[in-house]
């Protein structure tokens, strides 16, 4: 049997853990919880939001990683001519690399915006917010990755598609911060403003320049 040139071996591997570890986590951090309970828990009846979170973010890093690594134009030249032992980055590293990147500085920076407005308790209630929107959004780029990789469909047609869904998604976000029934941000409109611009849109626009600029 003759075997496609361009193997997408590792995409599915990368799809049945990602699946793995959402049934994992929902097994065994959230007390054997189905989907539907995990997304309308009350944060009271919440455990491990902490590490939820963690994990899910991680997950959406490689998830994005994969999903991006179809249309990135190219690895930039200052970081393909850097390798390891030899090893030098993919789209996919690359991708992954400035992804984590990403979350982690944000995350730094969401936490330190936090302190110095005095609402340390704000930082824990955005783990219950986030862990959920980002179960869900792990779930759809699941959905584009198996299109992507896996479906003769047209490129420009589905980049257009996801190219619509980001803004969409961020819109989303940002509203169920706003309108959380758990205070997620300050109630001074001074601050939600400050962390939309600072936190959320600027560093969004400098990943996006990185990636595919």
């Amino acid at each position: 049997m003759v075997r496609i040139p361009e193997q997408n071996d590792w995409v599915v591997y990368i799809l049945f853990g990602s699946i793995s570890v959402v049934v994992l986590t929902l097994l065994y951090l959230h007390r054997e919880a189905s989907l539907k309970d995990f997304l309308l828990q009350e944060r009271s009846n919440v455990g491990n939001k902490f590490p939820t979170w963690i994990i899910f973010s991680v997950l959406n890093v490689v998830l994005i990683a994969t999903l991006a690594a179809q249309y990135i134009p190219s690895v930039p030249r200052a970081i393909n001519n850097f390798s390891i032992l030899g090893f030098s980055l993919n789209k996919f590293g690359f991708a992954c690399g400035a992804m984590a990147l990403y979350y982690v500085l944000r995350s730094v920076f969401t936490y330190l915006f936090f302190a110095s407005v005095g609402q340390d308790g704000a930082w824990y209630n955005m783990f219950f917010t986030a862990m959920r929107y980002y179960l869900v959004l792990c779930i759809i780029w699941m959905v584009f990755i198996f299109v992507s990789y896996f479906f003769p469909i047209n490129r420009v047609l589905l980049i257009n598609v996801i190219t619509l869904f980001i803004p969409v998604a961020f819109v989303f976000k940002n509203a169920l911060y706003l309108f959380s029934r758990v205070p997620v941000l300050p109630s001074e409109c001074y601050y939600k403003f400050l962390y939309i611009c600072t936190l959320q849109i600027a560093p969004l626009l400098a990943l996006c320049r990185l990636l595919f600029f």
